[in-house]
């Protein structure tokens, strides 16, 4: 091997020059020798390789991903785990265990309940699940919905509300058709009925119904009738069951009344009523109001109630009054001041004229008040108001 000088630099330092020499040196490089292999790092090497290979393939053996879904629609009663994630492993057996971990029961039927990821882990911890070795993603929390009720077969899907509310007045009407041309248009009445989904859904299909015959008097209570759909054979009938109540009629006014009128027979007649107005509060006999006296003014045709009326004031408030004072075969008679009005059987308050000591009697006629007392009071009654004493035989 020979050495030769660097003739751009002029340096001392000698290069080898012979064969093999461009492969231990290149322009701008250090010459490069032979190495003993380090079996330390060449381990590490092989370690990363093995986890980069393993990451690109799938997971170790054990492990697995569950990514929560955002809703979950179990087929059963129970709430599995794989009904609300989905699940990968690296071995098909782990998926398989880790779905079919039983976690809640599901909702009622139509019903939902929200459901977060943490309390998936809480129950699948409770159920011996190893979470260090599982890793999670996906949505934060999932809304649980109920199963859905299967219809039976042959079934019949119900009307919307207002199409079954429709037919249901349908079915009244041509029910208080009939009753008026065979018991009478002279009473009203009300009647209830229940349509089921099926004659629903006929009624609706063919146009209408009429009632053929059925019921029986007094035309009220539970009554069967029959009924055909239009364009239907009459024969073919169909039973029906209603519920008939009669609305007797009520007592109304022939005229305008003012208020303190004293009600006569002219005043009132019995009419139909239709509107169907609560019963309890009218009168349903124009001797119930004759000779009351109304307590507000009431219009022409208007059906009248208990507050409208009351009878009729046989004492006004400031009027001298006939006080009677009985006890045992004694009855005193004096004069007093009302103090209040009264009707009759009414207690009221009165003054005696003399000092105007008050007392209580009760209403017995027009300007009339007794008392029932014992004799001593009788007669204290009778001098306090310079009445006169006597016997009644």
């Amino acid at each position: 091997m020979q050495k030769t000088r660097n003739s751009k630099t002029g340096s001392g330092v000698f290069f080898p020059i012979g064969p093999g020499a461009a492969r231990q040196f290149q322009p701008g490089r250090r010459p490069i020798g032979k190495k003993t292999p380090d079996p330390l790092a060449r381990s590490i090497r092989l370690g990363f390789a093995v986890l980069a290979i393993a990451a690109a393939c799938g997971l170790p053996a054990g492990a697995a991903e569950i990514q929560i879904r955002g809703e979950c629609r179990p087929s059963g009663a129970v709430v599995t785990l794989g009904d609300c994630a989905t699940i990968s492993a690296a071995a098909p057996t782990e998926e398989t265990a880790l779905a079919s971990v039983e976690l809640l029961p599901a909702p009622p039927v139509g019903q939902t309940r929200p459901l977060r990821a943490r309390e998936i882990q809480d129950l699948l911890l409770l159920r011996g699940i190893d979470l260090r070795a599982h890793r999670f993603s996906g949505f934060s929390q999932l809304t649980v919905h109920g199963p859905t009720a299967i219809a039976e077969p042959g079934a019949i899907e119900p009307l919307a509300a207002a199409a079954a509310r429709r037919i249901e007045r349908q079915v009244q009407q041509a029910v208080l058709a009939y009753l008026e041309q065979t018991a009478g248009a002279d009473q009203s009445r009300e009647v209830q009925v229940s349509v089921t989904d099926e004659l629903a859904r006929r009624i609706q299909d063919a146009g209408g119904i009429t009632v053929v015959h059925g019921g029986a008097p007094p035309w009220s209570g539970m009554q069967r009738l029959q009924i055909a759909l239009d364009g239907e054979n009459a024969s073919d009938g169909i039973a029906l069951d209603v519920q008939v109540r009669a609305i007797p009629a009520t007592v109304v006014t022939t005229r305008s009344l003012p208020r303190g009128a004293v009600i006569t027979a002219a005043d009132v007649a019995l009419r139909r009523d239709d509107s169907g107005r609560a019963a309890a509060d009218c009168f349903h006999a124009a001797e119930q109001v004759i000779g009351s006296e109304t307590t507000q003014a009431i219009g022409e045709a208007t059906a009248i109630d208990r507050r409208m009326v009351r009878a009729p004031q046989l004492v006004r408030r400031g009027e001298i009054v006939t006080v009677y004072a009985r006890s045992g075969g004694i009855r005193v008679r004096t004069t007093a001041r009302a103090r209040d009005d009264g009707s009759l059987d009414e207690l009221i308050g009165v003054e005696t004229l003399a000092d105007r000591k008050t007392f209580f009697a009760r209403v017995s006629g027009i300007r009339e008040l007794e008392i029932y007392a014992r004799g001593a009071q009788a007669a204290t009654v009778a001098d306090a108001g310079n009445g006169v004493m006597r016997h009644d035989d």
